[in-house]
């Protein structure tokens, strides 16, 4: 949090006043009134697209970087070509992309075998063995829709 970035994110939001204003002169100051200065940046966020505020960062020498939900990552070019994510297929044939083993080593780079077993398959185990259910009661939850109509892995 340098004083100098500051006054450059300040001077590329059109806030000359704060950049110059001595009560954001240093970080204690900036801390203490960051409720002011986070409003500001969240209004001239919200006013320009993502592309345009990273672009006017960069511009002005102040590092910053997107934040991403997952579905950011799995568009991302940067992540794909890092090979951070694998196509994986399950039993019943449905595919997806999954985070793929890291760090990636070159003599032992590591992949995803086996996805885990199918949904459902082990509902008789932990209701019965595990929980205590009885099988009139499994049958309930069945009919309830709470679990699934048949356990796939017996």
């Amino acid at each position: 949090n340098s004083d100098q970035i500051f006054v450059r994110v300040m001077k590329i939001m059109g806030r000359e006043d704060m950049a110059t204003d001595p009560r954001f002169a240093d970080n204690a100051g900036r801390v203490e009134h960051q409720e002011t200065i986070y409003k500001v940046i969240d209004d001239w966020c919200a006013s320009l697209t993502l592309a345009e505020v990273l672009d006017k960062l960069s511009e002005a020498s102040c590092p910053a970087g997107p934040i991403y939900d997952a579905a950011d990552m799995l568009q991302d070019p940067h992540f794909n070509a890092r090979g951070l994510f694998e196509d994986i297929e399950t039993p019943t044939g449905l595919k997806f992309k999954i985070p793929a083993m890291v760090p990636k080593l070159s003599e032992t780079p590591g992949k995803t075998e086996w996805c885990g077993p199918q949904v459902g398959a082990h509902n008789m185990q932990v209701l019965g063995e595990y929980l205590g259910y009885s099988s009139d009661e499994i049958q309930r939850l069945r009919q309830e829709g709470a679990v699934g109509s048949e356990d796939v892995g017996r």
